[in-house]
C-alpha cells in the first residue's frame, strides 16, 4: 500500500490530488510484474473511460470526480505495475453504505499504516438510499450484463486473431484500438459493479432461509484459512489453475483422499463414493489416451455439477499477442506457465 506523488517511469499515471492511496493486492495477480508502455497507455483510457461511465450511471460525479488519463481514478501505473485506488473504491461504495463504514478493503490489505480505508456513509440519507437502490437494480441484471459481455469477448477475438496488423500504420493502428477500447471500457465498468458486490452472495444466502454472515479474508491468507480445518468455512469463492490439462488435476478439488487439517484444497470436504470409485479407475488412464475416457469425465462433470459441491461460475482465457516482426507459429504459449521464451524468434 503506498501513496504517490510523483512518477517513478515515464508511463506511470499522474497522481489523483483527491484519490492517492493504493494497493497491488489483487491488480498484481491478474497483471503480475511490470507492464509494458502501450499497455500502460491503454490502462489509463480504460480507466477514466469507466470510472466516469459507472459515476455518471449512479449520479455520483460530484463524489468521484473523474480525471482524464494520464491520471489515474480507480486503477493507475505506478513504478510501472497495475495499481487499485482504496480511496476511489471506499469513496464509491460510501455513496450507497446504509450501514456503518464497511470493510471490503480488508481482503486486500494486511495492514493499513494507520490509513483508514473504510467506505464511510454520505450525509445525504435520501440521496444514499436512491444510490442504493440503483446499485441493487443494476447488480439483479448483471448476470445478464455478464453473459453478454463475454459474448462479444469472444466474437471479438475470434474476428481479431486472423487479422492481419502489419499493413496498419501507427495512426490506423492507434484509431483501431480505439474502436475496440469502447467495447472493452464498458465490461470494465460492469466489472466494477461484480467487484463492489461482496455483500450480495450473503444476502442471497440469507434470502434462502439462511442465518449467513460475511468474513473478508485477507488475500495474502486466504486459502490457508479456509483450508484449514479449525476455520471449517461453510461456503465462499475460490480459483483453480491446472497444473496440466488433465481433469484428475481438477478433480483434486473433490477427492477425499486430499482432505487434510492444513492448507485442504477439497474445500467442500467432498467424500463421495460415486466420485471416490471414478477417480480410481480414470486417474490412471494416460493423458494420451484422454479420449477414450472423455464420455465418462463428461458424465462425471455432470454428475458432480448436479451435487452443487463446486459450481464452476466462469473460466480465464488468455490471449497470445506477439509483435510481427516475431515468427507467430513458432511461439509457444502455456494456458498455465504463459510464454515460453526460448520458443521466441524474429521471422
Amino acid at each position: 500500500m503506498t501513496t504517490s506523488t510523483e512518477r517513478l517511469c515515464e508511463w506511470d499515471s499522474l497522481p489523483n490530488p483527491r484519490f492517492n492511496l493504493y494497493t497491488i493486492g489483487n491488480s498484481s495477480e491478474v497483471i503480475p510484474g511490470v507492464i509494458r508502455p502501450l499497455i500502460a497507455g491503454l490502462f489509463q483510457r480504460i480507466d477514466a473511460g469507466s470510472a466516469r461511465a459507472i459515476a455518471e450511471q449512479l449520479d455520483l460525479l460530484d463524489v468521484v470526480p473523474c480525471l482524464p488519463p494520464p491520471h489515474a481514478n480507480w486503477v493507475g501505473v505506478i513504478g510501472g505495475r497495475a495499481a487499485l485506488s482504496i480511496t476511489w473504491f471506499a469513496t464509491l461504495m460510501g455513496a450507497w453504505q446504509l450501514g456503518e463504514g464497511g470493510g471490503a478493503w480488508d481482503q486486500y490489505l494486511s495492514a493499513t499504516d494507520g490509513h483508514d480505508v473504510s467506505s464511510q456513509r454520505l450525509d445525504d440519507e435520501e440521496r444514499t438510499r436512491r444510490t442504493a437502490a440503483q446499485v441493487k437494480a443494476l447488480r439483479d441484471s448483471l448476470p445478464a450484463i455478464a453473459a453478454k459481455d463475454r459474448e462479444e469477448v469472444e466474437a471479438l477475438a475470434a474476428r481479431e486473431r486472423p487479422r492481419d496488423w502489419s499493413g496498419m500504420d501507427a495512426a490506423a493502428l492507434w484509431a483501431y484500438v480505439n474502436e475496440l477500447r469502447a467495447q472493452v471500457t464498458e465490461a470494465a465498468a460492469n466489472h466494477l459493479h461484480v467487484s463492489m458486490g461482496a455483500g450480495d452472495y450473503t444476502d442471497l444466502l440469507n434470502k434462502l432461509g439462511y442465518d449467513a454472515q460475511e468474513r473478508i479474508i485477507a488475500d495474502e491468507v486466504y486459502f490457508p484459512t479456509i483450508g484449514s480445518s479449525q476455520t471449517d468455512p461453510q461456503t465462499g469463492f475460490a480459483d483453480w489453475i491446472q497444473d496440466f490439462p488433465n481433469p484428475s488435476d481438477f478433480y483434486l478439488l473433490m477427492d477425499a483422499r486430499a482432505i487434510q487439517p492444513t492448507n485442504n484444497q477439497n474445500f467442500s470436504k467432498v467424500d463421495d463414493p460415486f466420485i471416490q470409485r471414478q477417480l480410481n479407475r480414470l486417474n490412471p488412464v494416460p493423458a494420451t489416451e484422454l479420449d477414450s475416457v472423455a464420455d465418462e469425465w463428461s458424465a462425471l462433470d455432470q454428475y458432480t455439477a448436479r451435487r452443487a459441491y463446486v459450481v464452476v461460475y466462469g473460466e480465464e482465457t488468455m490471449p497470445k499477442f506477439y509483435s510481427d516482426k516475431l515468427d507467430f507459429d513458432a511461439a509457444l504459449f502455456h494456458p498455465t506457465y504463459l510464454n515460453d521464451w526460448t520458443s521466441l524468434q524474429l521471422k
